[in-house]
């Protein structure tokens, strides 16, 4: 809260990393309340909006390519700079655009919550944000989320193993090493039952 006491020409900006069923949502959601309840205004700013479509992907992209990185950085320094920023919300379940579309805007904001995979991933990303955290969360306990996940989207068991195995490397692995660039990192105090 020090941070937010101190004249800025522009929203303070919290980025949220981690693998994907860290808990980064629910942290960012948690820390919204609690800033607003003292007085800040957040906005949350969700990354998965800018994921490239499952339908638009190749199989040689990595984490970082199926998101459009690039357009994060771009349209962050935008919103900070008080452009309004509209994007096409992205639907887990399905892995495709979904028909509404989502504007962020920053103007009366004090606490841009910037909450995704990759808000750790670029050197662009991590000059953007004046706190980076990283929410932690084991391999087991991923893989126990991911398949929950993944069961309710409706696969089956074999497909959920090659799916996860996959990303174990190609996703998990290069995520977790993104802690490093992080200011705090949160780790789960539990371990799935």
């Amino acid at each position: 809260m020090s941070q937010l006491e101190s004249p800025r020409d522009r929203p303070l900006v919290i980025s949220i990393a981690g693998n994907s069923r860290a808990g980064k949502s629910t942290f960012a959601e948690l820390l919204r309340r609690e800033l607003e309840r003292r007085g800040a205004r957040a906005l949350e700013v969700n990354l998965e909006d800018w994921l490239i479509p499952r339908a638009e992907r190749t199989a040689a992209m990595g984490v970082l390519d199926r998101f459009r990185v690039a357009q994060i950085e771009r349209d962050v320094a935008a919103l900070l700079s008080g452009q309004a920023v509209s994007r096409t919300a992205y639907d887990s379940r399905t892995g495709a655009a979904r028909d509404e579309a989502t504007e962020y805007r920053a103007e009366g904001i004090d606490v841009v919550i910037l909450d995704g995979v990759v808000a750790l991933g670029t050197e662009g990303l991590r000059a953007l944000a004046d706190v980076r955290v990283f929410v932690d969360v084991s391999l087991d306990t991923w893989r126990a989320r991911g398949t929950a996940f993944l069961e309710w989207k409706g696969h089956g068991p074999d497909e959920i193993a090659s799916i996860l195995d996959g990303r174990t490397t190609d996703e998990f692995s290069v995520i977790a090493a993104h802690a490093q660039w992080a200011s705090v990192v949160v780790t789960q105090s539990t371990e799935p039952r």
